[in-house]
């Protein structure tokens, strides 16, 4: 699409020109003329209509050039507008990359404080609160207001603005020593199932605005593979970043371990987790949870 309009854009200049210089010649080529029958004695009558003839043709130029300028900031929006629905584009999938990885900080820094009373002593750096944060603002509603989506993205962007304030108060909490830790728990729990809520909700939108396939009724499948091979794409990269730190196979034995009984206490209750079981990133989310526990950052109270 951006293509097509960037073509759209080069033709439009090289019609212009034409035009242009069709017009300037014909003005030119008058004037002369008007010169010469200046010269012939005495019919001032064809200066006159000559003159109007110039007029007429001058006006009709700046008529043209009004024309033109508003064909071309009609293309210019329309370019515009499709590097916006590009970029939201790769703003929801960033969102869904971001909620993702805040699961796999959630269960590794949860696994770092269960360890015997590492919680009464330490609490996660401030800095991992801050990257589960999403930008909302970046989120483009503007545009989609004649499409009739600006009222479901404003919802949206409502949810990460509550979402954002939640990381917040969690950060306090984990950073005071008086509160207990049963509520600690509770709170980062909220944050890890409002990441799977919101990236099953950015989903959606994404089908809505056209990004992602449209579901059969209430079957996302198609949209849900996409999400899929989008993030074992950044998966994969990522391996390769950490190939040369090998993985602790005891922990990683033990990570599958707890997220398997985890599992079992979703399928007993009918529940579901976004990544885990809609998307079936369970493996891809234990290997790099495994990766990430050793390298948490905790911080004496």
């Amino acid at each position: 699409m951006m293509k097509k309009n960037h073509l759209n854009i080069k033709n439009f200049y090289l019609f212009t020109i034409t035009i242009l210089l069709l017009l300037c010649l014909i003005i030119v080529t008058l004037s002369l003329f008007s010169k010469t029958v200046e010269q012939i004695d005495p019919p001032r009558s064809y200066l006159t209509k000559f003159d109007d003839i110039i007029n007429l043709v001058s006006a009709l130029l700046l008529g043209f050039i009004a024309l033109m300028f508003s064909i071309y900031t009609y293309y210019k929006k329309q370019e515009q507008i499709s590097i916006k629905e590009e970029f939201q584009k790769e703003i929801l999938y960033d969102i869904i990359k971001r909620f993702y990885r805040n699961r796999i900080f959630i269960y590794s820094i949860k696994w770092n404080l269960q360890k015997g009373d590492t919680e009464k002593k330490y609490y996660p750096s401030e800095s991992y609160f801050l990257l589960f944060k999403i930008p909302y603002e970046t989120i483009l509603m503007e545009k989609f207001n004649k499409a009739g989506k600006y009222n479901k993205l404003l919802e949206f962007a409502l949810r990460i603005r509550e979402f954002n304030e939640l990381c917040d108060i969690t950060k306090e909490h984990y950073q005071n020593k008086k509160i207990e830790i049963k509520q600690k728990d509770i709170e980062i729990n909220r944050l890890a199932g409002k990441s799977s809520f919101l990236a099953k909700e950015t989903m959606i939108i994404m089908c809505e605005l056209g990004f992602l396939p449209p579901p059969k009724g209430n079957n996302y499948t198609d949209a849900v593979m996409q999400i899929k091979s989008h993030i074992e794409y950044l998966a994969k990269r990522r391996d390769e970043l950490y190939a040369h730190f090998p993985i602790d196979e005891d922990l990683f034995k033990e990570v599958i371990r707890k997220r398997g009984i985890a599992k079992d206490l979703r399928v007993k209750k009918n529940e579901q987790e976004f990544f885990e079981d809609e998307v079936q990133l369970t493996d891809t989310m234990n290997k790099a949870i495994a990766l990430e526990i050793p390298a948490i950052e905790l911080i004496n109270f």
